[in-house]
């Protein structure tokens, strides 16, 4: 059976070592405020010419103006106050083992929400084929970290 899969990047690429540069230049006091959103253009608009070149269309500037993936929310809530926890140490493998198999048809067939939300950052996530349980309506966002090879 043929499935139409509707895909759009919408996380970030990765910064450009000239603009963490830029950016360190203008913590230290080094370069304008006008300079390093020049930077950020820059790795935007280098940023929108990868995503061209793969055949994509519809196109998201990588993040390339923000510091990391929380500072939208931050800017949104007037930032963050630390508090007092207590210590945990956390062990990722323990916290989730294997990929969506196991739970796909339950999860994505009667949990009653409109959109999934769903990583597939590493290879524990597994394949795509969990996804076929995803009743009709629901809209399925996927977090993919993809890394170019750069060779030998």
């Amino acid at each position: 059976m043929a499935t139409d899969i509707h895909a759009e990047h919408v996380g970030s690429m990765l910064r450009p070592p000239w603009l963490l540069t830029a950016r360190a230049k203008h913590r230290a006091g080094q370069i304008t405020e006008g300079e390093v959103r020049a930077t950020e253009d820059r790795a935007a608009a280098e940023n929108i010419a990868i995503q061209r070149s793969a055949g994509v269309t519809v196109f998201t500037d990588g993040e390339a103006r923000r510091t990391n993936w929380m500072a939208g929310i931050l800017e949104s809530i007037g930032g963050m106050s630390p508090i007092e926890t207590p210590a945990v140490t956390w062990h990722r493998a323990d916290m989730a083992k294997g990929g969506y198999d196991p739970a796909a048809e339950e999860l994505f067939g009667t949990v009653p929400v409109d959109r999934f939300l769903l990583e597939y950052d590493t290879e524990r996530a597994g394949g795509f084929e969990p996804l076929r349980f995803v009743r009709p309506g629901a809209v399925v966002v996927l977090g993919a970290h993809l890394v170019e090879d750069a060779g030998p």
